[in-house]
């Protein structure tokens, strides 16, 4: 385990400890040690009482996901302080990082207390690495709150079902899994972890990866978008939707330079994928067959911009099950639901991972079993 002297300051570029985040010895940084190493993979501990702790969280993504100073480095960015950086390739769809939260809001999933099993050592290397996050001066609620990412959603490709034909409108208020889409406020009534490699990730409007909390292994997961040269900045939008992202940023603290901000064509790409999704969501589950129509080219229409500024597969399997609700309401659209619902499960799989994840299964169940949706044939 480190020491107490060895913890004396964090450098986030350097090679570092997976589970207590304590500064392993080069010839240029000093450190804890050498450490040791995954037996599968190349995860880096100083010890290996660390390495077992981290066992629980690591097993399934082990050698699945990328790891720091081999796949990915965090190293300065210009006009931007720190960032991450591709050491290698990516491919759409590829694990970037898994990372635990060192600390939550809630007891969604433990904390780093000694009660964990976490030496007093452990914690205070956890709290130094913590520290040195921005704001620099700020306590450590300050940087939860800065850095702190939403830990409710755990079905993060499912929108919002349409309702019942007879509403005219739909509603995000019943079903908050696909939280990055509503209001930035809502953040705040919700779980946070903070996560000290993934917080080194830089906003871009656009960004070329995505990422989400996988519940059920306990780390938040870094996705490529599309394929990610190495030496490439890896970033992702802070607000997902787009809506009021400048006040967002402003509220942050920075402003943004990303070609969204910068080129007017790619700002009406950010605002039209914001109209078209509002759009879907108040008029998919309409009565009205000319309304369902405009829904269904809104869509089609959205893929059609994904497709040009290279969207996260969340985002495809997203639309895709939208058309999958909208055309599953009549007979006559069933082959045409059908399609789409395959194409979601097929996105959702590429960007969760693995065949048991919750939102992969209840789309393959749909894929099976489209008769067991609500809107199956709710209209005819």
């Amino acid at each position: 385990m480190p020491s107490a002297t060895a913890e004396s300051a964090y450098d986030p570029r350097a090679r570092s400890c997976a589970w207590c985040y304590a500064v392993l010895l080069t010839t240029t940084t000093g450190g804890v040690g050498s450490g040791v190493s995954c037996a599968a993979c190349p995860r880096s501990f100083c010890s290996g009482p660390c390495r077992d702790m981290d066992w629980s969280t690591h097993s399934f993504w082990c050698g699945k996901a990328g790891e720091k100073g081999v796949d990915f480095e965090i190293c300065h960015i210009s006009g931007k302080g720190l960032g991450m950086i591709a050491k290698r390739s990516f491919e759409r769809g590829e694990k970037i990082l898994a990372e635990r939260p060192v600390l939550t809001t809630t007891n969604v999933v433990a904390t780093c207390n000694d009660q964990t099993n976490t030496t007093a050592a452990a914690n205070e290397s956890i709290r130094v690495a913590a520290m040195s996050l921005t704001p620099l001066q700020g306590s450590l609620d300050d940087k939860v709150h800065a850095n702190g990412v939403c830990l409710e959603s755990q079905d993060p490709e499912q929108p919002t079902p349409p309702p019942p034909p007879q509403t005219t409108t739909t509603s995000n208020s019943d079903d908050k899994e696909n939280s990055e889409q509503d209001d930035d406020d809502d953040d705040d009534n919700m779980a946070a972890g903070l996560f000290l490699t993934f917080s080194r990730v830089n906003h871009d409007c656009l960004g070329n990866a995505d990422h989400y909390f996988d519940h059920q292994h306990g780390v938040e997961l870094l996705v490529a978008n599309h394929r990610i040269e190495a030496q490439t900045e890896i970033t992702f939008p802070y607000t997902r939707s787009g809506k009021q992202r400048q006040i967002c940023l402003e509220w942050r603290g920075f402003t943004c330079h990303c070609k969204a901000c910068q080129i007017p064509f790619w700002n009406d790409q950010v605002n039209a994928m914001c109209t078209l999704d509002s759009r879907i969501t108040q008029l998919g589950g309409c009565s009205c067959d000319q309304k369902r129509a405009k829904a269904v080219q809104s869509a089609k229409t959205l893929l059609v911009i994904y497709d040009r500024v290279q969207a996260s597969c969340r985002d495809y399997a997203r639309v895709h099950y939208d058309l999958f609700q909208i055309l599953v309401l009549q007979n006559d659209t069933m082959p045409e639901a059908r399609r789409h619902m395959l194409l979601a499960h097929d996105y959702a799989l590429s960007f969760c991972g693995y065949d048991q994840h919750e939102t992969v299964l209840k789309y393959r169940g749909y894929v099976d079993h489209p008769e067991r949706h609500g809107n199956y044939r709710a209209i005819d």
